[in-house]
């Protein structure tokens, strides 16, 4: 019983500091997210392995209350994820964690956006193949308010890039 309420006790205390603080003020960057806010429809297309139909499919992204963090749902036929995107003001980098049905691990991304606002993104991922990790990056290029780009690259041992897969986004209306 003493655990138990010393244990709600100190619920109580965490949570009232918690309440007390400000939260962060969204930066440029946060702001910036605001653009990829919709419901999209996709065209994904693989470019190694056999070659396939492109996947059609839909993904829906929202901002968390706060503005900071978008929340991405992907759904292309078989291939379904989840992604949470945001900007760490620690690191100054954009920051991605990346899940979805092809592997039992998580992909954590990091990166910067050009002036352009092409936002390039590396981390390390599970090849779906092979199960061995490589590095992965990431290139997403705003074509207007209502299209979009998504590249997908693996990094060979070689160092060389290859593009493994493209997403072609058209906002729904």
């Amino acid at each position: 019983m003493r655990l138990l309420s010393f244990a709600t006790s100190l619920y109580v205390v965490f949570a009232s500091c918690l309440f007390a603080q400000e939260s962060p003020t969204p930066t440029k960057h946060h702001e910036s997210m605001k653009q990829e806010v919709g419901t999209w429809s996709t065209s994904m297309k693989l470019l190694v392995g056999p070659e396939m139909p492109a996947m059609e499919g839909t993904e829906v992204n929202e901002l968390m209350p706060g503005g900071l963090w978008l929340m991405s749902k992907f759904d292309s036929g078989p291939f379904k994820g989840h992604g949470v995107f945001g900007y760490d003001t620690k690191k100054k980098k954009h920051v991605g964690i990346w899940v979805d049905n092809s592997t039992t691990q998580m992909t954590m991304f990091e990166g910067d956006a050009d002036k352009d606002g092409v936002m390039t993104l590396f981390g390390k991922s599970a090849n779906p193949e092979t199960g061995k990790v490589e590095k992965v990056k990431s290139v997403t290029r705003m074509i207007g308010k209502d299209a979009k780009k998504f590249e997908m690259y693996a990094q060979g041992e070689d160092g060389k890039w290859t593009k493994t897969f493209v997403i072609d986004y058209k906002r729904k209306k």
